[in-house]
């Protein structure tokens, strides 16, 4: 795997600049520069915060102190970008480039403008002026493979994007689209590792699952080619269900039946640092209902937070003390944990509060086990079995 020499967000450009600007502020020699360098850095915090809107007041007065600073600009069109004022932004890193006209960062970032508004071209020709000043871009690198699909230069695009994955390998849109170039040139073979690289990094994605199954088609695997396709249909349900519950929950902040639907989705399709975000939204607003601790706990056990998983189930029993529920999942996370003397008081404390549930049995018998006390296991296995006759513990 190669390492870009630009590979840094807006943000970190941001980041490095307001230390640039705390460090110049004492030198300023004038207030007309002072007031320029306060204005600025508001806006870089702002931009930080996701507030776009105060972003833009703070350049702009900004540019009222001081209008020679291509950076001023290149921030302001950011935050226009955000706002996705796409044809605002374009006029104004056209002045910062103006005056610099060698800028990476602003001719990547004017380029990703127009690939918005749908002009290819224009695309392009702004992104092979940045790869011309730094030919490891690789955010050009990818922006140019995706124009040059979008103009039908598929050869080219796969030259581009092929680039930029070596940067990025882990870019699943980047290996769907390097597939779907070979698909559009008839390179059916060629095409389907492409695919299958990409689902593997993500296998909600619908459109590589799509791309595979036309590929496998074209090449005669009818039954492999259906349940391809078949797959991508159930993946373009859930992802049209995803949106939905998006756009609910953010036009509708408080609607807490939303945010409980979204995280039961969240959960399904494995979304987890989301679901994370989503439950502590239902905490915020619900916040005397056990089982969205619970579920945070969940999602952050998947993330492999034990410790903050642990202290969301403790806030669920402090609510609820007497949920069997919870002291199965508390002695879960001790287990994961490698405290198992704390898990089985847990798991003690679920079978005494609900002696009928197999698996808290099974859970026990485990842990018994582990600390070498065979008895106590043995007895929790018979518990298991005399509650679920037909089934081998798993």
């Amino acid at each position: 795997m190669k390492i870009a020499k630009v590979v840094t967000s807006q943000s970190w450009w941001a980041l490095a600049h307001i230390c640039w600007l705390i460090t110049i502020t004492a030198q300023a020699s004038s207030d007309t520069h002072i007031q320029y360098i306060s204005h600025f850095g508001r806006g870089l915090l702002s931009m930080f915060r996701g507030q776009e809107h105060s972003a833009v007041e703070s350049f702009e007065l900004a540019l009222e102190q001081e209008a020679d600073h291509f950076q001023l600009y290149h921030y302001l069109g950011w935050a226009h970008s955000e706002l996705k004022n796409w044809q605002k932004s374009i006029v104004i890193y056209q002045k910062s480039l103006k005056l610099n006209p060698n800028n990476a960062e602003v001719l990547y970032s004017l380029g990703t403008a127009h690939f918005e508004l749908g002009d290819w071209p224009a695309t392009v020709e702004a992104t092979n002026r940045a790869l011309a000043l730094i030919p490891d871009h690789a955010r050009a690198l990818n922006l140019l493979g995706r124009a040059k699909i979008k103009l039908s230069q598929f050869d080219e695009a796969i030259v581009h994007l092929s680039q930029y994955v070596e940067y990025h390998p882990v870019d699943a849109v980047a290996w769907q689209q390097l597939g779907a170039a070979h698909v559009s040139l008839k390179l059916f073979e060629r095409a389907i590792p492409y695919f299958q690289k990409s689902i593997a990094l993500d296998t909600t994605f619908a459109q590589p699952h799509h791309g595979l199954g036309t590929a496998y088609m074209r090449l005669g695997r009818q039954e492999e080619g259906l349940a391809k396709l078949t797959y991508y249909r159930k993946l373009q349900t859930a992802f049209a269900e995803y949106e939905r519950l998006a756009r609910l929950t953010y036009n509708d902040p408080t609607n807490l039946q939303g945010w409980q639907d979204f995280t039961r989705l969240l959960m399904d399709q494995r979304r987890y640092p989301e679901a994370v975000q989503s439950f502590q939204k239902c905490i915020e607003l619900d916040p005397n209902n056990p089982s969205h601790y619970h579920g945070l706990a969940q999602a952050l056990i998947n993330l492999d937070y034990l410790i903050p998983a642990r202290q969301a189930i403790n806030q669920a029993l402090n609510i609820k003390p007497d949920a069997p529920i919870l002291y199965n999942a508390l002695g879960s996370i001790y287990a994961m944990e490698g405290m198992p003397q704390n898990g089985i008081q847990a798991f003690q404390q679920a079978v005494g509060l609900a002696p009928d549930v197999p698996y808290f049995h099974l859970n026990l018998a485990r842990l018994y086990e582990q600390v070498g006390n065979q008895k106590k296991a043995d007895e929790h296995y018979e518990q298991y079995k005399q509650l679920k006759p037909d089934e081998e513990p798993p």
